[in-house]
């Protein structure tokens, strides 16, 4: 079934009804989501005057807890911040990228509330104080050219039989923007290996850089070309890789007449709420795998509980272990083919949970090192660029690095250190 016949907002609903479905997830512990609870709780203070006369309490909160547990999203203009969630929302349920169809939403009422409680995952203090230029730039990105052209393959260099190619793939639900840039090596069997990927959303002459991932598994220590950037690209404690993806995403940007990169600094419901929502999609994949198998048994007439139970669990050892124990499998199925379509299925899903996890893995670390990309521009203006002019770094006043790209240029022009001593010997023989 095609997503628009499931997830598309019917007509008949505003910003009003949109804003009531809002208020319902307001204050809770949990928000219930295609039957699982999704482990996020929105807190909104009111200010707005108006607010009163229309019978709205200044705190939303469904429950008696204080609603300072949470961050709180601050609503100084009532009537803003409705057309500007329902406009998130419209374009969210309109849209056909990965990143709006949550694996959990039934229909389009649960990818609504999906929408209006992941977004804040990504917010930064500063998004939670100003929450309608935050929801108006998620639709922008929802909605705007993202360098979709980009999808195909792009090639930037030949590196002896190596390519070093740049292309933008489609995000999943889990991650903070819809699109990621990617720069990569592809051999001549066409072999791939990836640097970190940038997830990116653009508005305007504006970049916004959300974080730097590694999307397909740390790069081969082997491969030559991969070994040659590292040599070039001191990390200094950051990943070479990473350094030289986030360069190349800058002169794509300033190509394409982006004038500003933007960097948000630390999000802060992301990481206790991404680890719980990792937590609850791998059971569920585990729970899907285990149902997969079961019904393949009983389609090959293997009944009974407890044997069916008996042999999932061989299955999913025999696949851990490097697929050893098939030949017992296949004297109780009774037949190859069959054998080998059960062991092709788990084998499937536990690299599909394998791949789940290791994106909770990652997050884990990347709540040890939130300053890492903006670590990574900081070294890219000082060593490896020229160009880039500060304009606001994360502090009191701002929770952004702002980073002027007009004049940016990759390279730049490496002094000879002075010797003191030589100088003035050359200067007394004269």
């Amino acid at each position: 079934m095609k997503k628009e016949t499931i997830f598309c907002m019917p007509s008949g609903y505003d910003k009003n009804s949109v804003f009531d479905i809002f208020k319902k997830m307001c204050g809770q512990d949990e928000i219930w989501i295609g039957g699982e609870p999704i482990l996020i709780t929105l807190n909104c203070r009111i200010t707005d005057d108006t607010a009163k006369e229309k019978g709205l309490s200044n705190i939303l909160n469904n429950n008696k807890k204080d609603y300072m547990e949470s961050p709180v999203i601050q609503i100084n203009h009532l009537e803003a911040f409705k057309q500007a969630l329902f406009e998130y929302v419209e374009a969210y349920t309109k849209s056909n990228a990965n990143w709006t169809k949550p694996d959990i939403a039934r229909d389009w009422k649960e990818a609504a509330m999906y929408a209006m409680s992941f977004i804040w995952t990504d917010a930064t203090r500063q998004d939670f104080e100003e929450p309608e230029a935050f929801l108006r730039r998620y639709t922008t990105f929802l909605t705007s050219d993202q360098w979709q052209d980009l999808c195909k393959p792009a090639k930037i260099k030949q590196l002896g039989e190596t390519q070093l190619e740049k292309k933008v793939i489609e995000a999943t639900e889990e991650r903070e923007t819809p699109y990621q840039y990617c720069l990569y090596i592809k051999n001549a069997n066409g072999q791939e290996e990836h640097f970190p990927s940038v997830c990116y959303g653009i508005q305007g002459k504006t970049a916004y850089i959300y974080a730097i991932h590694q999307l397909h598994g740390k790069a081969s220590q082997d491969n030559e070309v991969i070994r040659e950037i590292r040599q070039k690209i001191k990390g200094r404690g950051v990943e070479p890789l990473g350094i030289a993806a986030v360069l190349s995403f800058i002169e794509e940007a300033k190509q394409r007449g982006i004038e500003k990169i933007v960097m948000p600094d630390f999000f802060v419901m992301q990481y206790s709420t991404k680890k719980k929502m990792c937590d609850i999609i791998v059971e569920r994949i585990e729970r899907n795998l285990h149902y997969q198998l079961k019904r393949k048994l009983q389609d090959y007439s293997i009944q009974g509980e407890q044997e069916q139970e008996k042999i999932i669990k061989k299955i999913l050892e025999s696949v851990e272990d490097g697929n050893r124990g098939e030949d017992e499998i296949e004297f109780v199925v009774n037949d190859k083919n069959k054998t080998q379509e059960l062991m092709k299925i788990a084998t499937e899903g536990i690299q599909y949970i394998n791949e789940r996890k290791g994106d909770e893995k990652l997050d884990n670390i990347l709540r040890h090192t939130v300053n890492d990309k903006m670590m990574t521009l900081s070294l890219i203006s000082r060593y490896y660029s020229t160009g880039i002019e500060f304009l606001e770094i994360p502090g009191e006043v701002s929770d952004n690095l702002v980073a002027d790209i007009r004049n940016f240029k990759i390279g730049r022009k490496q002094l000879q250190a002075l010797d003191r001593r030589r100088k003035g010997i050359e200067e007394e023989g004269r």
